[in-house]
């Protein structure tokens, strides 16, 4: 209906924004900035993920987060409010998981990310014990030289990692001149916001790895359509709608699965590099424009309430009628 148009909802009527939103079968949402802030829920988030719920829709939370393990952002999740169920929530580790058990994979992992990223891959029944993670010496100088190599190491996995530093930066880059060795990673994503304020995502160390061994990683989280799993196959395309605030992760991800899209918020000119790309006719990046947009979450709500005033009014009628 709105194909790669960035179309306003608020500038629609809320009878013809809750009849489309009527015919979605599947709605898929992200996390950090569409669901929650940190530990707090993003205004009327709740509300709408149960309300769509409760409509006896497909309710789905995709992210690229990997700095809890699937369990606890399910846990996270319901102890906000949610109404989410395990088999509900897919994540980029758990695409990780399944790629490498289909790869064969028996040597060992070294994960340069989060320690729930690491015992999620762990628990998987993977071995992430790697020998010198952290070399001494007090120049890189040394600390390059003193980096002993692992031999049984097979992948390189990359995360958002809060306590990344310089020596494994060393370390990751000295094993990925084998070029034997797996890059992988859990996404392309720069950065996650925490209120005004930016945290680097994975992202940043795979551009920053890149730089220094010229090798290109997996990315095996969002916008990988391979995300979705089983769930692929009986998802209906043209009756799903994914709802997120990343043009290179949600938006791209849900034009590469021939979803539906919205993008939620404008910040970091968003909207401008959208018209940019529409106007210059880009066809090698229309895959970052959404259907359409919505300045905030919080407004979603109305054109749900909308779709409830419409079915009341029918069932007026109906009885009149009768």
């Amino acid at each position: 209906m709105f194909k790669r148009s960035c179309t306003l909802l608020e500038g629609i009527p809320k009878i013809q924004v809750a009849q489309w939103l009527a015919k979605i079968d599947t709605f898929i949402f992200g996390t950090n900035g569409i669901l929650w802030n940190g530990n707090e829920p993003v205004e009327n988030a709740i509300d709408t993920f149960n309300m769509l719920k409760m409509k006896g829709k497909q309710v789905l939370i995709v992210t690229n987060d990997s700095m809890l393990q699937s369990s606890e952002l399910v846990k996270k999740a319901k102890n906000m409010g949610f109404l989410v169920e395990k088999n509900e929530v897919l994540t980029a580790a758990g695409l990780v998981i399944n790629f490498l058990k289909d790869q064969g994979i028996e040597g060992k992992v070294l994960v340069c990310g989060s320690k729930c990223l690491e015992l999620e891959i762990m628990n998987a029944g993977f071995c992430t014990d790697v020998d010198n993670l952290i070399p001494e010496g007090k120049t890189a100088f040394e600390q390059a030289q003193n980096t002993i190599i692992d031999k049984k190491v097979s992948v390189v996995l990359i995360g958002q990692d809060c306590d990344m530093d310089s020596k494994k930066m060393i370390v990751a880059c000295n094993y990925l001149l084998n070029t034997n060795v797996l890059l992988v990673a859990t996404s392309m994503d720069k950065f996650v916001t925490a209120g005004k304020y930016r945290i680097p995502d994975a992202g940043c160390l795979v551009e920053a790895i890149k730089s220094v061994i010229h090798r290109n990683p997996i990315i095996l989280g969002k916008p990988n359509p391979q995300i979705l799993g089983d769930l692929a196959s009986k998802i209906k395309p043209d009756k799903t709608l994914v709802i997120g605030n990343s043009l290179k992760s949600d938006i791209l991800f849900a034009n590469l699965c021939n979803f539906q899209s919205l993008l939620i918020g404008c910040e970091n000119g968003k909207l401008d590099k959208i018209y940019k790309i529409v106007k210059e006719k880009n066809k090698f990046k229309m895959g970052l424009v959404p259907d359409t947009f919505l300045s905030r979450l919080s407004l979603f709500m109305q054109f749900l309430c909308a779709d409830l005033q419409t079915e009341d009014d029918e069932k007026k009628k109906s009885k009149q009628c009768d």
